[in-house]
Protein backbone atom coordinates (compact mmCIF):
# COMPACT_ATOMS: atom_id res chain seq x y z
CA UNK A 1 0.00 0.00 0.00
CA UNK A 2 1.46 3.43 -0.71
CA UNK A 3 0.07 6.30 1.15
CA UNK A 4 0.63 9.54 -0.83
CA UNK A 5 -0.06 13.44 1.00
CA UNK A 6 -1.86 16.06 -1.68
CA UNK A 7 -2.08 19.49 -1.26
CA UNK A 8 -2.67 22.52 -3.11
CA UNK A 9 -3.19 25.98 -3.14
CA UNK A 10 -1.40 27.43 -0.30
CA UNK A 11 -1.42 31.00 -2.41
CA UNK A 12 2.19 31.90 -0.12
CA UNK A 13 1.64 30.33 2.65
CA UNK A 14 4.62 28.80 3.84
CA UNK A 15 4.81 27.89 7.32
CA UNK A 16 1.70 25.49 6.49
CA UNK A 17 3.73 23.37 4.33
CA UNK A 18 6.61 23.27 6.99
CA UNK A 19 3.93 22.47 9.59
CA UNK A 20 2.70 19.74 7.19
CA UNK A 21 5.84 18.72 6.55
CA UNK A 22 6.67 18.32 10.74
CA UNK A 23 3.44 16.58 11.17
CA UNK A 24 2.90 13.88 8.17
CA UNK A 25 6.23 13.03 6.28
CA UNK A 26 7.08 10.38 8.92
CA UNK A 27 3.60 8.87 7.68
CA UNK A 28 3.31 8.78 4.25
CA UNK A 29 5.33 7.76 1.48
CA UNK A 30 5.42 10.64 -1.19
CA UNK A 31 3.89 14.05 -0.68
CA UNK A 32 2.10 16.19 -4.06
CA UNK A 33 1.54 19.68 -4.03
CA UNK A 34 -0.93 20.55 -6.86
CA UNK A 35 0.36 23.95 -7.40
CA UNK A 36 -0.41 27.60 -6.79
CA UNK A 37 2.18 27.77 -3.90
CA UNK A 38 3.55 31.07 -4.93
CA UNK A 39 7.13 30.39 -3.55
CA UNK A 40 10.03 30.44 -5.29
CA UNK A 41 11.19 27.37 -7.19
CA UNK A 42 14.92 26.36 -5.29
CA UNK A 43 12.73 27.14 -1.62
CA UNK A 44 14.04 24.33 0.41
CA UNK A 45 10.12 23.45 1.13
CA UNK A 46 10.42 21.74 -1.99
CA UNK A 47 13.35 18.74 -1.27
CA UNK A 48 10.21 17.58 0.91
CA UNK A 49 7.71 17.69 -2.53
CA UNK A 50 6.81 16.59 -5.95
CA UNK A 51 4.97 19.91 -6.97
CA UNK A 52 3.62 21.42 -10.58
CA UNK A 53 2.47 24.56 -11.31
CA UNK A 54 -0.35 26.64 -11.21
CA UNK A 55 -1.83 29.47 -12.89
CA UNK A 56 -0.49 31.65 -10.08
CA UNK A 57 2.83 30.49 -9.90
CA UNK A 58 5.46 32.98 -10.63
CA UNK A 59 8.29 30.78 -11.08
CA UNK A 60 8.62 27.48 -13.54
CA UNK A 61 7.84 24.33 -12.17
CA UNK A 62 6.29 21.41 -14.79
CA UNK A 63 2.85 21.62 -15.61
CA UNK A 64 2.48 18.13 -15.08
CA UNK A 65 4.16 14.82 -13.88
CA UNK A 66 3.21 11.55 -13.85
CA UNK A 67 4.43 9.50 -10.33
CA UNK A 68 5.12 6.28 -10.58
CA UNK A 69 3.82 4.29 -7.04
CA UNK A 70 4.01 -0.04 -6.58
CA UNK A 71 0.23 0.37 -7.35
CA UNK A 72 0.25 2.12 -10.51
CA UNK A 73 0.86 5.88 -11.89
CA UNK A 74 -0.48 8.78 -10.81
CA UNK A 75 -1.16 11.94 -12.86
CA UNK A 76 -0.65 15.50 -11.44
CA UNK A 77 -1.61 19.03 -12.49
CA UNK A 78 -3.18 22.05 -11.22
CA UNK A 79 -5.85 21.91 -13.47
CA UNK A 80 -6.16 25.46 -15.12
CA UNK A 81 -4.65 23.81 -18.45
CA UNK A 82 -7.57 20.50 -18.48
CA UNK A 83 -10.53 23.13 -18.03
CA UNK A 84 -11.43 21.49 -14.81
CA UNK A 85 -13.96 23.89 -13.51
CA UNK A 86 -16.40 23.01 -16.23
CA UNK A 87 -15.54 18.89 -16.19
CA UNK A 88 -13.01 16.52 -15.17
CA UNK A 89 -13.10 14.74 -19.13
CA UNK A 90 -10.03 16.17 -20.51
CA UNK A 91 -7.92 15.86 -16.92
CA UNK A 92 -9.09 11.83 -16.71
CA UNK A 93 -7.98 11.63 -20.69
CA UNK A 94 -4.90 13.11 -20.19
CA UNK A 95 -4.22 10.76 -17.29
CA UNK A 96 -4.96 7.73 -19.31
CA UNK A 97 -2.36 8.45 -21.95
CA UNK A 98 0.02 8.83 -19.28
CA UNK A 99 -1.10 5.49 -18.32
CA UNK A 100 -2.38 6.58 -14.96
CA UNK A 101 -5.43 5.18 -13.22
CA UNK A 102 -5.50 8.34 -10.80
CA UNK A 103 -5.51 12.37 -11.38
CA UNK A 104 -4.66 14.77 -8.91
CA UNK A 105 -5.43 18.09 -9.63
CA UNK A 106 -5.69 21.66 -7.43
CA UNK A 107 -7.14 24.79 -9.05
CA UNK A 108 -11.08 24.72 -8.02
CA UNK A 109 -9.82 24.84 -4.09
CA UNK A 110 -13.33 22.22 -3.31
CA UNK A 111 -12.52 18.82 -2.01
CA UNK A 112 -13.29 16.33 -4.74
CA UNK A 113 -13.50 12.83 -5.47
CA UNK A 114 -15.26 11.44 -8.58
CA UNK A 115 -14.27 8.46 -11.29
CA UNK A 116 -14.43 9.29 -14.73
CA UNK A 117 -14.08 6.57 -17.47
CA UNK A 118 -12.00 4.18 -15.09
CA UNK A 119 -9.71 7.12 -13.71
CA UNK A 120 -9.98 8.67 -10.06
CA UNK A 121 -10.13 12.55 -10.52
CA UNK A 122 -8.86 13.58 -7.00
CA UNK A 123 -8.76 17.30 -5.42
CA UNK A 124 -7.82 17.98 -1.83
CA UNK A 125 -9.06 21.21 -2.00
CA UNK A 126 -7.32 24.65 -0.84
CA UNK A 127 -5.22 24.37 2.37
CA UNK A 128 -5.38 28.43 2.36
CA UNK A 129 -8.48 29.53 0.41
CA UNK A 130 -11.41 26.77 0.33
CA UNK A 131 -14.58 26.83 -1.62
CA UNK A 132 -17.79 25.18 -2.01
CA UNK A 133 -19.22 22.60 0.11
CA UNK A 134 -16.41 22.79 2.78
CA UNK A 135 -15.14 25.69 4.24
CA UNK A 136 -12.39 24.49 5.85
CA UNK A 137 -9.07 24.67 4.56
CA UNK A 138 -7.80 20.92 3.88
CA UNK A 139 -5.36 18.59 2.17
CA UNK A 140 -5.65 14.80 1.76
CA UNK A 141 -4.07 11.59 2.07
CA UNK A 142 -4.78 8.76 -0.32
CA UNK A 143 -3.95 5.14 0.88
CA UNK A 144 -3.61 3.23 -2.41
CA UNK A 145 -3.50 -0.29 -2.04
CA UNK A 146 -2.94 -2.43 -6.08
CA UNK A 147 -6.29 -3.45 -7.70
CA UNK A 148 -8.54 -1.47 -5.06
CA UNK A 149 -10.11 1.64 -5.05
CA UNK A 150 -8.04 4.61 -4.12
CA UNK A 151 -9.05 5.82 -0.33
CA UNK A 152 -8.73 9.36 0.83
CA UNK A 153 -9.09 11.34 3.80
CA UNK A 154 -9.60 15.08 3.96
CA UNK A 155 -7.66 16.93 7.06
CA UNK A 156 -7.98 20.45 8.19
CA UNK A 157 -5.07 22.71 8.34
CA UNK A 158 -4.57 21.33 12.57
CA UNK A 159 -4.63 17.83 11.17
CA UNK A 160 -7.87 16.95 11.71
CA UNK A 161 -9.85 14.36 9.88
CA UNK A 162 -13.03 16.14 8.28
CA UNK A 163 -14.20 14.00 6.24
CA UNK A 164 -13.81 10.44 6.13
CA UNK A 165 -12.98 8.09 2.63
CA UNK A 166 -16.70 7.65 1.66
CA UNK A 167 -16.81 11.05 -0.20
CA UNK A 168 -19.61 10.18 -3.21
CA UNK A 169 -18.22 8.81 -6.14
CA UNK A 170 -19.47 11.37 -8.63
CA UNK A 171 -19.22 14.35 -6.61
CA UNK A 172 -19.68 17.91 -8.67
CA UNK A 173 -17.87 21.00 -6.92
CA UNK A 174 -20.01 23.75 -6.80
CA UNK A 175 -18.46 26.49 -7.38
CA UNK A 176 -16.34 27.16 -10.73
CA UNK A 177 -15.46 30.78 -11.01
CA UNK A 178 -11.50 32.09 -10.66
Amino acid sequence: MSRILIVSDNHGDHEILETIVARESSRVDRMLHLGDSELKNDDPIWKNFDVVTGNVDFYPYPEALTIDVPEGKLFMTHGHLYNVRSNRQTLAQAAKAAGASIALFGHIHVTTQENIDGVWCINPGSISQPRGHFQTPTYGIIDWNAGQRPQVTFYSREGEEIIDSEVPENTTPDVYED
